[in-house]
């Protein structure tokens, strides 16, 4: 299994003092902050529950209208998105559109149940750095996260 430095490291009771808040290990990468778009709540359960597993931070949205308020405000500071396509009120593409358009945009990924030549090209036009067909095996997604996480500078 494969985890994220922050995770490999043990820290020592001279790092972490007793009654002390977080403390940076050396060396340990950065905590990524990642918003799962989905209209299934157990697709966000799943991306959330190994997110979390590798170190990150995870908000969710049930739409793309929900994850563009997020990624909208000020001190949000979320870098990765992995959105699905069809959703009420607002989809993935709109939802990939609209975050290309920010200030600071995210590295986005999209999934979907559809998977032809030209929904892919769309969305890669649009900005989205990867797709995920669904459905996925649990390894797919910890692969599709770790290599959004490294597309990120």
């Amino acid at each position: 299994m494969m985890t994220s430095p922050l995770m490999d490291a043990e820290p020592t009771p001279t790092q972490v003092p007793a009654g002390s808040g977080p403390v940076a290990i050396p060396g340990a990468r950065a905590v990524r902050r990642l918003l799962v778009v989905d209209d299934e709540g157990q697709v966000r359960t799943l991306v959330k529950a190994l997110g979390r597993h590798l170190g990150w931070e995870v908000l969710e949205a049930a739409n793309g209208a929900e994850a563009l308020a997020l990624l909208q405000q000020p001190d949000g500071g979320i870098e990765l998105v992995l959105t699905d396509v069809s959703m009420p009120v607002m989809g993935g593409l709109e939802l990939v559109q609209a975050a290309k358009a920010l200030p600071v945009p995210p590295t986005v990924a999209v999934m979907s149940g559809r998977s032809d030549a030209g929904l892919r090209a769309s969305l890669a036009a649009e900005g989205a750095t990867l797709f995920l067909a669904k459905p996925f095996s649990v390894e797919e997604l910890r692969l599709t996260l770790l290599r959004l996480q490294s597309l990120q500078p």
